[in-house]
C-alpha cells in the first residue's frame, strides 16, 4: 500500500503540510502517517544539591498524543476517508522524519511562509530534511490550491527526467493535469577588459529551439508512459529556470523538480533552483531525488 508521511508540530504551517499531505493520500488510495516529534526527556538530571531529580515521559507523551489528534482532525477535515496511522515520537526532528519516510512515497514536512529568507536555511527542519531525506520531499511553505496543475521543471537529465515522471502520476493522483516546463538560457560572449566590446552571439537560435524541443517531446513520453491518460500540456521557455517555473507555479497545486541523490552537498546550495523555489514558489514545492 502507498504511504505518504507528514511531520507536524502543531503550527500553522504544519497544518497546511497535514492538508497537503491529506489530500495527496486520498487521492491516491496511501495511508497517511502523522509524525510528530517531541525531544525525549532526559531520565536523571543531578538537583541543586546533587540529588537525582527524575522526570516522568509521560507529559511528554501527553502534549504528543493531542498535538498528533489535532492533526488528525485536520486531516479527516479535507480527506474523510484517509487511512491515518497517528505517530507520536520521541528523537531527533530531521532523523525521525528522514527513517519514516526511507519508504515512503512522500514526505511533507512545513516551513516558513513564501518570501520568508528564513524559510530554507541550514539548520532548519525542512532543509536538513531536505538535504538528508531519501524520498521526495514536499516542503508546504504557504498553502495548496486545489484544481490546478501538477507543474514539474525539467532540463532532459536523469534528475529532470525522475521528475516528471513522479510529477505524472501526482497529476494522476490530485486528478488534474500535468505542466512540464523546459527553461533555457543563452549566455552572450563579452570581450573583457578596458577595450571590452560586446561580441555579438555565435549561437544557433533554431539549434537551440530544436534542443529545446525535443527535452520537452522526451519529457511527454516519459509523463505519458508513467501515468497514461493525463492531460499533459507543456512549454519550452527562455529565461532562468527559478524564474520561469516561480511564473508557472501562480494557480498550480504543486511544482516538482529533480534533485541530486540525497548527501551530494550540491543538491541544495543557494541559489539552486529547488533551494530558491521553496522561497518563491506560489505552492507546495517537490524535490525528487533521481
Amino acid at each position: 500500500m502507498a504511504r505518504i508521511v507528514v511531520g507536524t508540530d502543531g503550527n500553522d504551517r504544519s497544518a497546511d503540510a497535514v492538508r497537503f499531505a491529506a489530500v495527496q493520500a486520498a487521492g491516491g488510495g496511501a495511508l497517511l502517517e502523522i509524525v510528530y516529534v517531541y525531544d525525549e526527556p532526559a531520565t536523571v538530571n543531578p538537583g541543586a544539591v546533587g540529588a537525582p531529580q527524575y522526570h516522568n515521559p509521560k507529559p511528554y507523551e501527553g502534549d504528543a498524543e493531542k498535538i498528533v489528534a489535532k492533526a488528525t482532525e485536520i486531516a479527516q477535515s479535507v480527506a474523510a476517508d484517509v487511512k491515518i496511522e497517528p505517530s507520536p515520537m520521541a528523537g531527533d526532528k530531521v532523523q525521525v522524519l528522514c527513517d519514516a519516510g526511507a519508504d515512503a512515497d512522500l514526505l511533507v514536512v512545513g516551513s516558513r511562509a513564501r518570501g520568508d529568507l528564513s524559510a530554507l536555511v541550514r539548520g532548519s527542519v525542512s532543509y536538513d530534511v531536505l538535504h538528508k531525506a531519501t524520498c521526495p520531499v514536499a516542503v508546504v511553505h504557504v498553502a495548496s490550491t486545489t484544481g490546478g496543475p501538477v507543474v514539474v521543471g525539467t532540463d532532459g537529465s536523469d534528475e529532470g527526467t525522475a521528475a516528471v515522471r513522479w510529477a505524472a502520476v501526482a497529476a494522476a493522483r490530485s486528478k488534474t493535469f500535468l505542466h512540464i516546463v523546459h527553461a533555457w538560457t543563452v549566455a552572450t560572449p563579452v570581450a573583457m577588459g578596458p577595450m571590452a566590446v560586446a561580441a555579438p552571439s555565435a549561437v544557433d537560435t533554431e539549434a537551440l529551439n530544436d534542443a529545446a524541443d525535443a527535452v520537452v517531446a522526451k519529457a511527454r513520453e516519459v509523463a505519458a508512459e508513467a501515468a497514461p491518460g493525463v492531460e499533459i500540456t507543456a512549454a519550452s521557455t527562455e529565461g532562468v529556470a527559478i524564474e520561469v517555473l516561480e511564473e508557472a507555479s501562480k494557480g498550480a497545486t504543486m511544482v516538482v523538480v529533480g534533485a541530486h541523490q540525497r548527501g551530494d552537498l550540491s543538491s541544495l546550495v543557494v541559489g539552486s533552483t529547488s533551494h530558491g523555489l521553496v522561497r518563491a514558489a506560489s505552492c507546495p514545492v517537490v524535490c525528487v531525488p533521481a
